[in-house]
């Protein structure tokens, strides 16, 4: 799950990985819903950000990543 949901941030589907997200959320209980909301928080916020715009910095040919630029 972790490699196919990389693939779609690095193919500009962040929107779609959060709506699947929103779909397990649904079904989850317990700790499992808390944890899976707080990372489906951090990539909401960070996509509203503009952070998730990995597809464009492979076109430019930029380094992606953690860290500063």
């Amino acid at each position: 799950m972790v490699y196919k949901s990389l693939l779609s941030l690095k193919k500009g589907n962040a929107k779609s990985l959060i709506s699947q997200m929103d779909e397990l959320i649904a079904v989850a209980t317990g700790e499992r819903c808390k944890i899976m909301v707080g990372k489906r928080n951090y990539l909401l916020d960070a996509y509203r950000q503009g952070r998730l715009n990995y597809d464009k910095a492979i076109n430019k040919k930029l380094p992606i990543g953690s860290g500063a630029l």
